[in-house]
Parts: C-alpha cells; structure tokens; sequence
C-alpha cells in the first residue's frame, strides 16, 4: 500500500509511522525532515500555493492508495493571537493539499475528523 503522511514530523505523525506496517510504502510531505528508515521525504510547506506545486512536481509520477492528512498549525498562545497562521496552516494547507489530487483526478476521499485537535 502506498501511502502519503503530511505532518509527519508532529506529535500524531511520529506516532503513526511508528505503528505503520514495514509493508507500506510511505511517503512523508512537511516542512520538518524526520529520520525513519524506509520512508521518502519531500520538503513542502503547505500552507503555500508555490510551495504545494512544487512539491506536486516531485510527487507528478506517484499514485498513493491512502493519504492521512495530520498536518495543523498549534498555536502556542491563544488562537486569537495566531488566527491568520492557524487558517494558513489549517484551511489553506488543506485545500492546497486536496487541490493537488483533485489534478491527479482523485474522486473519492474519506474523511475523518478529530475533535480534540
């Protein structure tokens, strides 16, 4: 099974791709680099339009099978102090993120939600 992680390199990231199966093949896209074995990094900052595009570029000739989406901005301070980044992080990140697939003629997503995040 192929599969594309974003974040990754955060707190719920690690701890998936410390109980992902050695079968997989798994691709990480985030802005920190991470040390696994066995798992391809791409550097890409979602929350960017360029960024997101190059890292499509890089990604043009995979197809994944399952993408798991744990990228978020987490403010350290209240939200209020960090609104514009969290809906950089968050709201855009994602739409860049499904914007990329929606080219790659992806049709169908399951979506999964998290309250506590």
């Amino acid at each position: 099974m192929k599969i594309l992680v974003t974040g990754a390199s955060g707190f719920v990231g690690r701890r998936f791709l410390e109980m992902a199966p050695a079968s997989w093949e798994i691709v990480c896209l985030g802005r920190s680099n991470i040390d696994y074995d066995d798992v391809k990094w791409v550097e890409c900052d979602l929350s960017s339009k360029e960024n997101s595009k190059i890292a499509a570029d890089v990604l043009a000739d995979k197809e994944f099978d399952v993408i798991v989406h744990l990228a978020a901005f987490v403010p350290k301070k209240s939200i209020e102090d960090s609104l514009e980044k969290c809906k950089e992080g968050n709201i855009d990140g994602t739409i860049n993120l499904l914007t990329y697939f929606s080219k790659k003629g992806k049709k169908d997503y399951y979506r999964q939600y998290c309250r506590s995040l």
